[in-house]
């Protein structure tokens, strides 16, 4: 029980190398939604404060959307300004809380120690998701035996390292780490009514947007959905579908519960999880709860006011040495390319006015 939650803590001391933006769309019309309807969530390119280059959020053994994936870029501006935002196999509908739905079942990869995948790679380097509802970027939501509180920061940890059972306390050797991959996540969704609008035909917005990631091993028996799929690395959920039947589930997986008592993820059901957090390889079960709450104090207008104040409550980006570098050598190679053109043409003018003035002179004597 203790190394499970020092595994946990280990998972949240994560959150706080997490990097900064602020994400504003001025501009951007309000958009309503009636209950049960669909609400997209949209998956960003991974960020890390260790790496100056991002990786796009489908190279890693992610689960996939079962039609495929595209390019969802809302405008011109976020393709230009390097974001890659694509469709995800989350299903989301206004005002429907869920619990513990299956995504898919991904390998990822070898059993540590020996992994060198891209997922324990990217794990290790601290990288974050970013996915985003209704144009909101997802902030983290942190979670201990002490309560709970949100943090607003730009994404959240696909994971985290902690020691191996074996390792002796408080090695910071890589070998004696091992990396944890988030497998379930908690998808809040806070909303306000529309106001004006009737009884019959009530509309919503969406004024936040917060996810809580933990690391559950899920016991499992695959399900196949028909003969083909056995032999596939990946078993996708089609809706309302399951691809895994949980042997020895924590509270908020267990289907024999009624939909009534049915309780959502917390940090006591992982911590107190049978089998542990999950390790960043092998085949694993991914999973996810969504839950609404209605806020009134917030209003579509000013939802942006917190992500606008992340650069006074969160921490101070790193300075990317590389990215700097990259640029002052770009800069020093347009400045002498540019310098040994305006050379070559001033050398030209030059020898062509002499030549010039020397064939004059010839004239003049002749």
């Amino acid at each position: 029980m203790l190394k499970n939650s020092a595994l946990l803590t280990a998972a949240l001391a994560a959150f706080h190398t997490v990097n900064i933006n602020g994400f504003y769309l001025p501009g951007v019309a309000p958009r309503s939604f009636h209950k049960e309807d669909v609400v997209e969530l949209k998956v960003n390119k991974l960020t890390s404060i260790h790496d100056e280059y991002p990786i796009e959020y489908y190279r890693l053994p992610f689960c996939q959307p079962d039609k495929g994936v595209s390019m969802v870029n809302e405008n011109l501006g976020e393709f230009l300004s390097g974001d890659r935002i694509e469709n995800s196999p989350y299903k989301i509908k206004m005002q429907k809380d869920m619990y513990c739905e299956q995504v898919c079942i991904s390998h990822l990869g070898r059993v540590e120690p020996m992994s060198h995948s891209k997922m324990v790679r990217a794990i290790r380097r601290n990288y974050h998701s970013n996915w985003i509802v209704d144009n909101l970027p997802s902030a983290s939501k942190l979670e201990d035996e002490h309560g709970s509180y949100v943090k607003y920061s730009h994404g959240f940890p696909i994971g985290f390292t902690a020691n191996a059972e074996d390792a002796e306390e408080g090695s910071k050797k890589p070998e004696d780490l091992r990396a944890y991959v988030n497998n379930h996540v908690n998808i809040e969704l806070q909303y306000h009514e529309v106001e004006g609008t009737s009884a019959g035909t009530k509309e919503y917005r969406i004024v936040r947007f917060i996810v809580e990631p933990f690391s559950i091993k899920h016991d499992f028996d695959r399900i196949f959905v028909d003969d083909d799929d056995a032999g596939a690395e990946e078993n996708y959920l089609d809706e309302g579908r399951k691809v895994a039947k949980i042997n020895n589930p924590i509270a908020s997986c267990d289907a024999s519960v009624t939909a009534s008592e049915k309780k959502h993820t917390t940090y006591q059901m992982a911590v107190h999880s049978p089998n542990g957090p999950q390790l960043a390889s092998g085949r694993v079960l991914f999973t996810y709860d969504v839950k609404w709450i209605e806020n009134k104090d917030v209003h579509w207008a000013s939802r942006w006011d917190i992500y606008l104040s992340m650069a006074e409550t969160g921490v101070p980006n790193k300075v990317h040495w590389l990215g700097i570098i990259n640029s002052l050598v770009i800069v020093f190679v347009l400045t002498a390319t540019i310098a040994v053109v305006l050379i070559r043409n001033l050398r030209c003018d030059l020898t062509n006015k002499l030549l010039a003035a020397e064939n004059k002179l010839l004239t003049e004597e002749h």
